[in-house]
């Protein structure tokens, strides 16, 4: 909210407000696609509804956490680690030192 809050301040005067709006805006429908779920997905006969399906807590965990899931391991063909020298640590610090001494 603070950030948002620095990024309406940016905004033009004649175009304040979008920013507050699409936040607002992506904020309800988040919490209405959660009162969907709850409202359609725990609707069965052990919860007291009336539907003859049912989900459970942990099933619930796993809507929530397998886009998450997904998501994380769509990323790792794209993660890229800098390769190293095969000089240890210790010496290229020592080098390092004695470099800025001799200079």
């Amino acid at each position: 909210d603070a950030i948002l809050l620095t990024f309406t301040g940016a905004e033009a005067p004649d175009k304040r407000g979008g920013h507050l709006a699409n936040a607002y805006s992506c904020r309800f429908l988040a919490s209405m696609f959660g009162y969907l779920v709850t409202g359609f997905l725990f609707n069965g006969h052990e919860q007291g509804g009336d539907f003859d399906f049912s989900l459970t807590l942990g099933g619930l965990w796993w809507v929530a956490v397998a886009p998450a899931i997904f998501s994380l391991l769509s990323l790792f063909p794209y993660i890229r680690e800098p390769t190293r020298s095969t000089v240890s640590t210790r010496e290229s610090t020592l080098t390092a030192v004695f470099s800025s001494f001799c200079y």
